[in-house]
């Protein structure tokens, strides 16, 4: 884990603001204002990795006529997006909050079977450990 300093939006290590965009990784980031404030934070590449992982999840699911495996589609579709989305908004942002990130990862998971579809789009990731319960609720 690193730390890392940001002071008046600027990174003061150049090797971290480089690394971010290379490395898969989570950094504790002190953001200097008038206050200090710290925040978990993961790499671009972190999230690089989970629009992956999404990716490859629709691609190798079949669309079917059962209602339930539909709906299954539908949500690896609605992860693909927001996490594409998510991706490109913060393409410019070398470190990103972790809380932001799971939430992406967690906002169209509704029942306990679908806590699978996030540890399958974090594997391989800093985050894989990341207990998903912390950020949303699931029902049965």
């Amino acid at each position: 884990m690193q730390n890392i300093t940001i002071k008046n939006n600027k990174v003061t290590n150049k090797n971290a603001f480089y690394n971010a965009y290379t490395k898969d990784a989570i950094a504790t980031v002190n953001i200097v204002k008038n206050t200090k404030n710290t925040k978990q934070m993961c790499t671009n590449a972190t999230v690089y990795k989970i629009m992956l992982n999404a990716q490859s999840a629709v691609a190798e699911t079949t669309f079917e006529n059962d209602a339930t495996a539909s709906s299954y589609y539908c949500m690896l579709a609605d992860n693909l997006a927001s996490i594409t989305t998510f991706y490109y908004a913060n393409a410019e942002n070398a470190f990103i909050c972790v809380n932001k990130v799971m939430h992406c990862v967690t906002q169209h998971l509704t029942y306990y079977d679908d806590a699978h579809v996030a540890e399958s789009l974090l594997a391989n990731t800093v985050l894989a450990d990341a207990d998903i319960n912390n950020y949303c609720y699931l029902s049965n």
